[in-house]
């Protein structure tokens, strides 16, 4: 599982990109989210979300906001 931030959305067109925490851009369309619609996300949004190779490079999928649950009592 990777952590990154929503880098670039293009709502017409249904597809943006996650900034990777070590500076990777990786592809999303909205058939690639998990728990949230295209229109909910933000740029700059905390995701974590997991990758798969394609011929243009990777692609991310179940890509779902990063909830910090708070510490038990």
């Amino acid at each position: 599982m990777y952590r990154g931030n929503i880098a670039q959305l293009f709502p017409e067109e249904e597809y943006g990109s996650i900034r990777t925490k070590s500076g990777e851009n990786v592809r999303f369309n909205n058939q690639c989210l998990w728990n949230i619609r295209f229109d909910e996300l933000i740029a700059g949004q905390e995701v974590e979300f997991e990758t798969q190779p394609t011929r243009t490079g990777p692609l991310a999928f179940h890509i779902r906001p990063y909830i910090v649950l708070p510490a038990a009592a």
